[in-house]
């Protein structure tokens, strides 16, 4: 059975997901890597170590790479961000290259950049698959471009690109990022979902999270505290 390898956001700390790909050993084979999303954090300073990372990314084998809010900015102005600066030709043709999709369905999860919320749910005993499908053909709708009032828009609920870790989160076991305080944190009723973002600008964490084993990975301050099964962790 294929293992599959999700890591939370990258923020252009090339040399981070270096690091983490050789501690976790996930670059062995029968193994599918999935990246979800704010690959870059498309700065004025960090042009460089953007460039870097998605040059990292591109040469991943078996690799499947999401959206983020910071990266879609790239491509849909509305969603910039304070400080965003357009990433220049290079970053862009990489991504053109890569193809980035909105969502994936893995291990029985569905992955997405920040999780969906219940007023996007479809009915319940949808497949999760078939879920990401329709997502993925989604583009320029509300479950894309919502953007939630805590993250500075107008919508209750944001999209898959910028709801809150505060918000509600549709009942379905989902994997996702985009968390403003740096989270590695179960989620709904019974803790069936996780957010794996411990990722910032400035800080060096980063954390992937093994699919089924659900055992997180982490590298930089404290990572030794994070390297732990979920149902050890203190959430």
């Amino acid at each position: 059975m294929t293992r599959t390898f999700v890591i939370g956001d990258i923020h252009g700390h090339a040399d981070r997901l270096a690091e983490l790909l050789d501690k976790s050993k996930a670059l062995a084979e029968g193994v599918e890597l999935i990246l979800l999303g704010d690959i870059g954090q498309y700065s004025a300073d960090t042009h460089e170590r953007d460039l870097l990372t998605w040059q990292l990314v591109e040469r991943l084998p078996n690799c499947t790479v999401l959206w983020g809010n910071h990266d879609y900015a790239n491509v849909d102005p509305r969603h910039g961000f304070k400080g965003f600066d357009p990433a220049f030709p290079e970053v862009k043709e990489i991504m053109r290259r890569v193809k980035p999709k909105f969502a994936a369905e893995r291990q029985g999860y569905l992955l997405t950049h920040a999780g969906l919320a219940p007023k996007f749910a479809p009915a319940p005993g949808t497949a999760i698959e078939l879920i990401a499908g329709v997502i993925n053909e989604c583009e320029g709708m509300a479950v894309i471009n919502d953007i939630s009032v805590r993250r500075g828009g107008y919508s209750a609920q944001g999209g898959i690109l910028w709801r809150d870790e505060t918000e509600p989160l549709a009942d379905i076991p989902q994997v996702f990022g985009h968390s403003s305080a740096g989270l590695i944190r179960r989620f709904g009723a019974t803790g069936q979902s996780w957010c794996i973002d411990v990722a910032s600008k400035e800080n060096n964490q980063l954390a992937g999270l093994w699919l089924p084993e659900m055992r997180v990975v982490a590298v930089g301050d404290d990572a030794a505290i994070l390297e732990t099964p979920w149902e050890d962790q203190d959430v």
